[in-house]
């Protein structure tokens, strides 16, 4: 049950995130679509709550080396896979990759601590 929720979670943060994006930087294009922000923010919540663990167990090495940077870089690795993925997201410059990865870390952590104080442990 839990998982679900942190996955519901998630994935409200990424739509919100998205939107945000999409308005404030100009070199990220999200498609008008509501359907198509929620299917982007659905698949960006799988891919960090399944898959990014597992690739930051493989790469904790490296994570631990370089103090956490190999860690933001899987995240705008992960960022960058579902912008060549999806027609519905275009990000533009490497550096508008590297603040909406900033910008979607910042808004799931505010959202799920959020979560976390309100909804706590049982």
């Amino acid at each position: 049950m839990r998982l679900i929720f942190r996955f519901i979670i998630t994935a409200a943060s990424n739509a919100i995130a998205l939107l945000l994006l999409s308005v404030y930087l100009t070199d990220v294009s999200i498609s008008p679509d509501p359907l198509a922000i929620t299917i982007l923010s659905v698949i960006l919540a799988a891919v960090n709550l399944i898959i990014r663990p597992f690739l930051r167990l493989l790469l904790s090495p490296l994570i631990i080396l370089t103090a956490g940077a190999a860690s933001f870089a899987l995240s705008a690795a992960l960022l960058y896979t579902l912008d060549f993925a999806s027609n519905a997201l275009t990000i533009s410059s490497m550096r508008a990759l590297l603040i909406s990865t900033v910008i979607i870390w910042l808004i799931n952590f505010i959202l799920a601590s959020s979560a976390r104080l309100a909804y706590p442990r049982s």
